[in-house]
């Protein structure tokens, strides 16, 4: 059996960390066993014990790891904790999900990368898209119909203006291109900006108006695009416009004769068609009683965790898969920085 621990009981967990953890101990309570959820909020940290079914609230991890000793833990902490705390459980030799970014900067990262390698200690960084029923789907009838010519990617959101956006969620869109279409041999890039403007970033949870809104500060419109080369021959492109009406993804993946096409909601709607020879071959929406954390992915990314440890293998994606997603939002942060 495994004991899990989550540490980090803020919105972003007990939205997409705590549900599918919880529902996972309740249908196999011989795999999994949830011993503890930690946060220094220790309110936060009972209210999802009271809620999910963890057995024991604590505000301080290392008491939790001196008490409890968990065989493996989830790790949802503010940008500027996140290699820290996770460099300290790969080098205790403590299974982790990292949630993402995986790390502040991009040295961070890096460093992260290289401490993962030289532990061993298996981990797993949470990327949500690389579970995405519907994506996933689209990946494998593509793949059935012939060669991917071309990947056109898309991510809409609504009042983004944090200066970390396209490090900290952008990297989700990079990813699952990387995801779908393999690794990337050249690229472009070019950004786009607005007038600096004097405002809180909306909100998207509560972390980010604790650490960035705490007073007003100047932030400035950017929308990102590039042109992708990949290894295997097919062409692609991205863009990220971070000031739109809407918060909604786009994949569609284009072939002879072929065509599918994905939108995805926040919320964990999605809608999904296939084209061949002109013709509507296959087409499925998400219905409302799909819950959310199904829909979008994580309740299969955590069963990817549980299942690798139980197995005795190492879970995917690790920090290595994931740090050439993360240096070209690095390359974008740096463009961004230089155009202004």
């Amino acid at each position: 059996m495994l004991q899990l621990a989550l540490i980090g009981c803020g919105e972003h967990a007990s939205l997409f960390h705590a549900p599918p953890l919880g529902k996972i101990a309740r249908e196999r309570p011989n795999d999994v066993q949830l011993v503890a959820a930690v946060d220094l909020n220790i309110a936060r940290a009972r209210a999802l014990c009271n809620d999910f079914g963890f057995k024991k609230a604590y505000a301080d991890y290392r008491q939790m790891l001196a008490q409890e000793k968990p065989d493996a833990v989830v790790l949802v902490m503010p940008v500027p904790l996140i290699a820290s705390v996770s460099e300290e459980f790969l080098s205790k030799g403590i299974p982790c999900v990292v949630e993402k970014p995986i790390g502040a900067n991009i040295t961070e990262a890096r460093r992260l990368v290289e401490v993962a390698g030289r532990t061993g200690t298996p981990h797993m960084v949470s990327v949500n898209r690389r579970f995405l029923p519907p994506l996933n789907k689209a990946k494998e009838w593509v793949s059935q119909q012939g060669k991917l010519r071309f990947l056109r990617a898309n991510m809409l959101r609504y009042n983004r203006t944090e200066p970390g956006f396209v490090w900290e969620t952008g990297v989700h869109l990079v990813d699952a291109i990387r995801h779908v279409a393999g690794d990337i041999e050249d690229l472009s890039l070019r950004t786009s900006g607005g007038e600096a403007r004097s405002q809180k970033p909306e909100a998207r949870r509560g972390e980010i108006e604790n650490q960035k809104s705490k007073v007003e500060n100047q932030f400035s419109i950017v929308w990102y695009a590039a042109s992708l080369q990949f290894k295997s021959g097919a062409q692609g492109s991205f863009e990220i416009q971070t000031s739109t009406g809407i918060a909604e993804e786009t994949y569609d993946f284009l072939g002879d004769n072929f065509r599918a096409k994905l939108v995805t909601q926040q919320n964990g709607q999605s809608s999904l068609q296939c084209w061949k020879n002109r013709e509507l071959v296959h087409e499925e929406t998400t219905t409302s009683t799909d819950p959310a954390f199904i829909t979008r992915g994580e309740y299969a990314e955590t069963t990817e965790f549980i299942n690798a440890l139980l197995a005795k293998r190492a879970p995917r994606p690790s920090l290595a898969d994931i740090l050439p997603s993360a240096e070209i939002c690095h390359r974008l942060l740096i463009r961004d920085k230089v155009t202004k």
